[in-house]
């Protein structure tokens, strides 16, 4: 929903999840370090009036943590929009806007798991009869994502969208850019 919006990502460390094709993985391997929750809010540029709590899996870590970070970021940045991207296996927190993206391959939502919006990968397997029947006719959007930017990802994404129009096509715009 917020695609295209300057935002600063917080890439909390662990998964309970061993996606394949993880964009995180490798990246956290030994690159992460342990920060307060203060430490973390003080890296917020004051430029951005998002920020995206993701993994990792954000909600393997405490719910009292995470909200204790989207109200310390709520505080020391009036106006700041703070959002939290989940697989959807564990309880999810209020007042966060949650963006869940269950994964294969069992694509489990969690029946704590409150979510605003729903983002499927839409790798070489996914079938849109994993979307749950109940979701079609809720107000969430649901949002169809190539798997890295695959062609094959992005064709069957838009040949998704073409067939059901309740589906929104949504990239990663910084792999387009080519901004890590």
């Amino acid at each position: 929903m917020f695609a295209g919006r300057k935002a600063t990502f917080i890439r909390l460390a662990g998964c309970n999840l061993d996606c394949p094709w993880c964009d995180t993985k490798d990246k956290m391997n030994g690159f992460y370090h342990t920060l307060t929750i203060a430490g973390i809010v003080q890296q917020i540029p004051k430029d951005v009036s998002s920020v995206v709590i993701t993994g990792g899996e954000p909600t393997i870590h405490s719910e009292e943590k995470l909200v204790g970070l989207a109200r310390m970021i709520h505080r020391c940045s009036s106006g700041m929009f703070v959002s939290l991207e989940t697989n959807g296996t564990n309880r999810t927190p209020a007042g966060i806007w949650i963006t869940c993206s269950p994964k294969p391959p069992n694509y489990t939502i969690h029946e704590h798991c409150r979510y605003d919006e729903l983002k499927y990968v839409v790798d070489d397997v996914f079938d849109v009869s994993v979307i749950p029947r109940s979701v079609w006719h809720s107000p969430h959007p649901i949002i169809v994502q190539p798997e890295s930017m695959k062609p094959e990802s992005m064709k069957k994404c838009y040949d998704l969208v073409m067939r059901y129009p309740r589906l929104r096509l949504g990239v990663q715009l910084h792999k387009v850019l080519g901004v890590e």
